[in-house]
């Protein structure tokens, strides 16, 4: 069985033994705070598409590896400049990363399109519906293998007034006599997180709200092998965030719950399991120093109490943000970063002009992704760049075919066009981009035990 070993030495103890490689190497710092190089936009992929068209937005949500090792993924097309005419679009990826169909269904007053996730007939898709003023719904929308939609439910945002967030399967393993978890965020008043039990038709069974802070916020559950573990943050009496985690039973009662306060404030977007006796989370952190840049934050704890084991803070120019992870079984995470520019709070939305299609080099000022592979015990293993047209904006990072790392999201394109021989206003929109990142090495843990010898 795998596991996480923290060696603890005192000062005295790592000066005599300085020459020991194995030592050095394995012995877990607990806190590294580390400032990341200038990035070198361009890092090799397998493949990259690019789909959307002049006039309309369009991104990836979210998606999941087909038994053909195909994707199939899902996101929202909005008309540019609007707020309305949203629709929802699914997608087969082929291995190379063309399409292989697009269907788009137009659902009515659709908002948000969050995640998909597969079940025994087919997929089943979390969206929001808001209507003017109105409260938000959680759609929930039930696709077959070709696209289309075969039923929906709506989660009335009269439960609780719950703004939807994310939608899970629960283990049949679980025995727990609900199917699905959705989770939510209320907006009006103290902000608290909900978790909603559905069956098998997403409908509602029971909701549950956390009332404690001066509000708390959920951003992502994950089910692990013995129950389901949580991320967020909680405010304090004066506004403050703090990362929080959670662990619940198979039967979704708390087993633990903390709170991790980190600089001028924190959070916490994702989470794992990291072996058998450790869980890992991704998020940000402020710091206290005026001026200075949110951090990207990872940690690993404990699976049996939350407490801390390591964590590292991952600084740039730019704002850095840990937005998701995968983890493979020896314990290689990824951490999928979004680094944003500071032209815009997301990607940019104006670009300098280009004179004769002179092309103009990326610089490290602009919005892209990076990816931190780390070791179990925190050693950064390697970083890579994701950059394209103007920026790129994360979503989600998956699994895919062959141990590829699939990311998803927007890219930021411009549109140049000539109307009589004059040149038109340039036009920049957001587009689908999903990008499969080379497989990370084969890694054996040089710090694992050694089985003893039999004599």
């Amino acid at each position: 069985m795998l596991k996480i070993h923290i060696f603890i030495f005192s000062l005295i103890y790592v000066g005599m033994f300085t020459a020991s490689a194995y030592a050095q190497e394995c012995a877990i710092t607990r806190d590294i705070v580390m400032k990341l190089k200038d990035p070198d936009l361009g890092a090799y992929s397998v493949w990259d598409t690019v789909w959307g068209e002049r006039g309309f937005d369009e991104s990836y949500s979210d998606g999941v590896l087909l038994p053909n090792s195909e994707l199939l993924v899902v996101g929202l097309k909005t008309k540019h400049d609007s707020d309305s005419d949203k629709s929802f679009h699914i997608s087969q990826i082929r291995k190379n990363g063309r399409p292989r169909w697009v269907k788009y269904h137009a659902i009515k007053n659709l908002d948000e399109v969050f995640n998909i996730i597969k079940v025994d007939e087919g997929f089943v898709v979390l969206g929001a519906l808001k209507e003017g003023n109105a409260k938000h719904q959680a759609w929930i929308g039930f696709f077959d293998t070709a696209g289309e939609l075969n039923r929906e439910s709506v989660i009335s945002g009269a439960a609780k007034g719950g703004v939807p967030k994310q939608l899970i399967s629960i283990p049949t393993d679980f025995k727990n006599p609900a199917n699905f978890i959705l989770i939510a965020n209320t907006i009006e008043g103290p902000s608290k997180s909900l978790i909603y039990t559905l069956d098998a038709k997403a409908h509602l069974i029971g909701v549950r709200s956390f009332d404690f802070g001066s509000g708390n916020v959920l951003n992502g559950i994950s089910a692990v092998e013995d129950g389901f573990i949580g991320s967020g943050y909680v405010l304090d009496r004066n506004g403050v965030k703090s990362g929080w985690a959670f662990k619940l039973d198979k039967s979704g009662e708390f087993v633990w719950q903390r709170e991790y306060p980190r600089g001028a404030g924190a959070q916490l977007n994702a989470g794992d399991a990291l072996l058998s006796d450790a869980y890992v989370f991704v998020g940000s952190s402020a710091p206290m120093l005026e001026g200075g840049k949110v951090s990207a934050w990872i940690m690993a704890t404990s699976r049996a109490n939350g407490g801390l084991l390591w964590q590292r803070f991952y600084s740039i120019p730019l704002v850095l943000t840990g937005e998701g992870l995968i983890v493979t079984p020896q314990g290689l995470i990824t951490m999928v970063t979004q680094a944003t520019s500071d032209f815009a709070p997301g990607l940019k939305t104006a670009v300098e002009p280009i004179e004769d299609d002179v092309y103009t080099p990326p610089k490290f000022d602009d919005s892209h992704m990076r990816l931190l592979v780390h070791g179990p015990r925190g050693k950064l293993l390697n970083v890579e760049e994701y950059f394209n047209g103007q920026g790129v904006k994360a979503s989600r990072i998956i699994s895919g075919a062959k141990g590829q790392r699939v990311l998803l999201g927007s890219t930021s394109v411009v549109y140049r066009a000539l109307r009589d021989g004059e040149k038109q206003p340039d036009i920049i929109t957001e587009e689908a981009w999903i990008s499969a990142a080379v497989p990370v090495n084969e890694y054996v843990d040089p710090c694992a035990p050694k089985p003893r010898p039999k004599f």
